[in-house]
């Protein structure tokens, strides 16, 4: 197996999402949408768009591809506990041998875990008292490469402040994205409900 530096994004994702994948699969880009309520449980989805094999031939690449489906399907339940969601469902979307898209999603039932596996790779501060929900993410990178990704927040009471890259003002909904997301990292304040 070739080892190049899509490899290194693959194992982070790894952790992320509790996915064993067998170091040469390469991802086309990932996507992260909360949907939160007043107080502060809701939805949550992640996306994996293009996941696909860098083996050298096209039987290594189907090979490879079909381990990958194998353990997916039998390690949905560890992305469920690493984002901290529960009824958590894994899908798998325009399956080939060679190619697919995977979507986690589930209820989140402890916003402060669902938003952790975000700040990986950076210093953060997660606050929450009786009025207000804080998060600060320094220079957020989630991946090794630039791959793209993007995290999304639509909040169903008021935001107080926030940094995001994108607001839409009509669906309340926060969106920071690759190297914009490096350089400002993820800020928002939330009025909220006890």
């Amino acid at each position: 197996m070739k080892k190049n530096v899509k490899n290194v994004m693959i194992m982070m994702l790894t952790m992320y999402v509790g996915l064993f994948f067998s170091g040469c699969l390469n991802l086309e880009k990932m996507s992260i949408r909360y949907d939160i309520d007043k107080d502060l449980a809701g939805q949550m989805v992640l996306k994996f768009i293009g996941i696909n094999s860098d083996e050298e031939t096209e039987a290594e690449k189907k090979k490879e591809m079909s381990d990958f489906y194998d353990k997916y399907i039998k390690d949905g339940k560890e992305q469920a506990e690493i984002w901290c969601l529960k009824n958590g469902k894994t899908e798998l979307t325009d399956k080939t041998d060679l190619k697919c898209n995977a979507t986690v999603t589930g209820e989140i039932w402890n916003i402060m875990g669902s938003l952790y596996p975000i700040t990986e790779k950076s210093d953060f501060e997660i606050k929450k008292n009786s009025k207000t929900f804080s998060v600060e993410i320094a220079s957020c990178k989630i991946s090794e490469e630039d791959l793209p990704v993007e995290v999304s927040i639509k909040y169903a009471g008021k935001i107080l402040s926030h940094n995001a890259n994108e607001f839409d003002k009509k669906n309340n909904l926060m969106t920071w994205s690759g190297k914009k997301m490096e350089q400002t990292g993820i800020r928002f304040v939330l009025e909220v409900n006890e």
